[in-house]
């Protein structure tokens, strides 16, 4: 009884709106005018408006390889995946519900383009009926998951865990290829920051573990939580199929609390990026480490991609998924 008062309710508001906003004689299939509905991202076709909610597409947990859009009219919510040169995109999964997504396992969700031929676009029209079905109200919470299969510029060809102080695990450093550039990017986690960052990049490893002398610096970053270079293969005398020895190395701080002043009181560490296999920076004397890796020639290297977004998906080593809102409300 209480469903069935709240749905005439919601049809009532949809006459009253669809009347107010000239879109026909109560007819709930008829589109309102275009200045009906509430807010500035509403679109009247598959065309990205102005105010279009936009995110990171990210591959491999750090490569950012692209957007993601969202927008929405009287009938349809778009999604558009868009990747940046060289990416493209082989498949796409989309999650789109008024509920959270159970899993992050894309073969699972409601709506899927599997076989796409290196697009560098690709857009989702989702029927308003379908999404929302007769579920009663004006202001909808749509939870978005987006997730595509890209291929590119010879993909990511290491990953490393940012060590701080030798024992907290407070980041990740990844090299990638993408073009004719290699690309080296720092992304700390769990509250640490950036202050600094030093990079040997070398066809042969490094003689010293002497950052200060590193040929590529980033300092003064001030508390930043992300930091990357991208150096021109050309600049380095490389190619595809030669290997490249890296040695990565950041000074970072962590928010401990507040003196008695009020500032804010840092735990300070300098980090290196290494796995357990990665051998010690010549004399061996300290805990810094280096890592090599081939740059990959031939086929693009195929990687998972997520749009970045506040919640984790569950069941998936990695992935996000975010909320969207949906307003009807005569203008």
């Amino acid at each position: 009884m209480i469903k069935r008062l709240y749905t005439a309710i919601f049809l009532l508001g949809v006459v009253f709106a669809l009347s107010a906003c000239g879109g026909g004689s109560g007819n709930p299939a008829s589109p309102p005018a275009a200045n009906c509905l509430a807010a500035d991202i509403h679109a009247a076709s598959s065309e990205i408006p102005p105010g279009a909610f936009v995110t990171d597409l990210i591959a491999a947990e750090t490569v950012d390889v692209g957007s993601v859009i969202v927008w929405y009219d009287w009938s349809y919510l778009y999604v558009k995946y868009e990747t940046d040169e060289p990416w493209t995109m082989t498949a796409t999964h989309l999650y789109a519900a008024l509920v959270p997504p159970a899993t992050g396992e894309p073969e699972g969700f409601p709506y899927a383009h599997p076989e796409l031929d290196e697009v560098t676009e690709d857009l989702y029209e989702i029927p308003m009926s379908k999404l929302l079905g007769s579920e009663p109200g004006f202001i909808f919470d749509v939870y978005i998951a987006a997730h595509a299969d890209v291929s590119g510029g010879g993909g990511v060809l290491a990953t490393r865990t940012l060590w701080a102080g030798q024992h907290f695990d407070s980041g990740i450093v990844t090299v990638a290829i993408e073009g004719e550039e290699l690309v080296v990017a720092y992304e700390t986690k769990d509250g640490w920051e950036l202050l600094a960052t030093h990079l040997y990049v070398g066809t042969e490893p490094p003689g010293k573990s002497a950052p200060g002398r590193f040929p590529y610096k980033h300092e003064d970053l001030g508390g930043a939580t992300s930091d990357t270079y991208r150096i021109p293969l050309s600049e380095l005398g490389v190619e595809y199929g030669d290997t490249l020895y890296f040695a990565a190395q950041a000074e970072l701080r962590k928010p401990k609390g507040y003196d008695s002043n009020g500032e804010p009181v840092y735990q300070e560490e300098t980090g290196w990026a290494f796995d357990d296999t990665d051998p010690r920076i010549p004399p061996g004397k300290n805990w810094a480490r280096y890592f090599s890796a081939v740059i990959s020639g031939g086929a693009p290297q195929a990687e998972t991609a997520w749009a970045f977004g506040p919640y984790v998906l569950p069941g998936v080593d990695w992935g996000w998924y975010f909320e969207y809102w949906l307003e009807f409300f005569p203008s």
